[in-house]
C-alpha cells in the first residue's frame, strides 16, 4: 500500500486529492440520502463518531483520509465499481 503524506504532494496533486475525496463524499451522501439515514444512523452503520459521519455528509473533506473515505463507500455499497484515471 503507497501512502502519501498530505505535506509532500504538490498542488496539483493536492487538488486532485480533494477533488476525489469531494466526489466520494458526494456518492456517500447519495446513499445515505437514499436510505433515509440520518448522521447517527449512518455513523453506527459506518462503525464511526457522529461528528466523522457529519465531515462526510458535509464534505468536510480535509478531515478525512481517501482510505477512510474509500472503506465508507465499500460498506455502503461493496459492488461499488471505480473508475480512476490519470
Amino acid at each position: 500500500m503507497v501512502r502519501l503524506s498530505y505535506q509532500t504532494l504538490n498542488d496539483v496533486q493536492r487538488q486532485s486529492m480533494v477533488q476525489v475525496k469531494t466526489e466520494v463524499c458526494k456518492q456517500i451522501r447519495k446513499i445515505t440520502m437514499r436510505r433515509g439515514w440520518s448522521q447517527k444512523q449512518l455513523a453506527w452503520y459506518l462503525g464511526t463518531s457522529q461528528a466523522c459521519a457529519g465531515y462526510v455528509v458535509c464534505q468536510r473533506v480535509e478531515k478525512l483520509t481517501c482510505n477512510q473515505l474509500f472503506r465508507y463507500l465499500v460498506l455502503l455499497e461493496p459492488n461499488f465499481k471505480f473508475l480512476i484515471s490519470l
